[in-house]
């Protein structure tokens, strides 16, 4: 009879044990995909070097060139062209080529070089010459 209730106390231990063992699993799992999920919506505290110019935020790990306001100021000239132009609107865009976020990204939604709209960003994988002009060979995924 006493080894039945040895028996008995050991198992209740081990639930107790299994069931905190995958409490934690279950939050530690939650915990990293609600981070990834935040990192891919909202990456701009990522990024070192950060301008803001008009209706833009440019974010960058890299210098970013005035030269650029001239790309942006051409951006714009199109875009408010278009019906669907808001005054309001603001444009985040990052320069990710060859970061962390850039490999984080290309896991989840694949890889190549491209401009892609995601939530409130736009993101430009693509190298950045010193002198701030893209790489000829940039992809723009249309929708």
């Amino acid at each position: 009879m006493a080894t039945g209730h040895i028996e008995l106390q050991l198992n209740q231990q081990m639930k107790k044990i299994i069931k905190s063992i995958f409490k934690i699993t279950f939050l530690t799992l939650l915990a990293a995909i609600l981070t990834i999920v935040t990192i891919v919506f909202f990456p701009q505290h990522l990024f070192a070097n950060k301008l803001n110019y008009k209706n833009f935020t440019v974010c960058s790990n890299n210098k970013i060139d005035n030269d650029i306001k001239t790309i942006l100021n051409n951006a714009m000239t199109l875009v408010e062209k278009s019906e669907l132009y808001d005054s309001n609107y603001k444009y985040n865009i990052i320069l990710c080529y060859n970061t962390l976020y850039n490999k984080i990204d290309d896991l989840l939604a694949g890889a190549g070089p491209a401009a892609t709209p995601r939530g409130n960003n736009i993101l430009i994988k693509v190298r950045m010459y010193p002198h701030g002009q893209p790489h000829l060979a940039i992809k723009i995924n249309q929708r």
